[in-house]
């Protein structure tokens, strides 16, 4: 048996699936975040639970806010449901890690 054969042997691959990510509460108002250093990660992101289930990902997040507009997710060290909100506009959606709800994980693994 050669080397490549043998170490296909022995990796395995874990690979984490969601079945549903759920929040409780949530607020739609922007929130202007003036401490740019709080804030973990921003990306592009299609749906509202995309952006929540990266959050519950990275144990450092404690918040996130969704912007429907762009659609862009955007993840903070910190609660930023406390700031203030900005007086213009609904397009935002913040939640706190603290009411993501998780329901149901399976881990599979993958030869």
């Amino acid at each position: 048996m050669g080397k490549l054969a043998f170490l296909s042997l022995l990796i395995v691959i874990f690979v984490e699936t969601v079945d549903s990510i759920q929040f409780s509460q949530y607020d739609n108002k922007c929130r202007n975040v003036t401490d740019m250093k709080r804030q973990i990660s921003v990306f592009k992101s299609k749906t509202v639970n995309h952006c929540v289930e990266k959050c519950w990902r990275r144990p450092q997040c404690k918040s996130a806010m969704y912007k429907r507009l762009y659609p862009l997710c955007e993840l903070y060290d910190i609660d930023i449901s406390t700031l203030e909100p900005e007086r213009m506009g609904t397009s935002c959606v913040v939640i706190k890690r603290d009411d993501i709800k998780l329901d149901g994980t399976e881990v599979h693994c993958n030869l």
